[in-house]
């Protein structure tokens, strides 16, 4: 059996509670998450902001995550 992890990142506040990460910040993060295919590492265009050209990312697109208001940029990192 093979494993195919899907990473996502996202550059917003969150909050330690004695063991635990909380806020809206874990929030969108997992439901960027939910967004990647196997193998994908998607990110926000915040964290691509915050990267100055580290990565190289892929096209940008706007998606709607559920319990979000708004749309979402997100961004692919190529990992060729």
């Amino acid at each position: 059996m093979s494993l195919s992890p899907r990473v996502s990142a996202c550059s917003r506040a969150c909050s330690i509670s004695w063991r635990y990460y909380q806020g809206r910040g874990i929030h969108v993060a997992a439901r960027i998450g939910t967004e990647a295919a196997g193998g994908e590492i998607l990110i926000s265009s915040e964290t691509v902001a915050g990267t100055a050209g580290r990565f190289s990312v892929g096209d940008l697109r706007s998606v709607s995550l559920k319990g979000i208001e708004q749309p979402i940029e997100l961004g692919r990192i190529d990992s060729r």
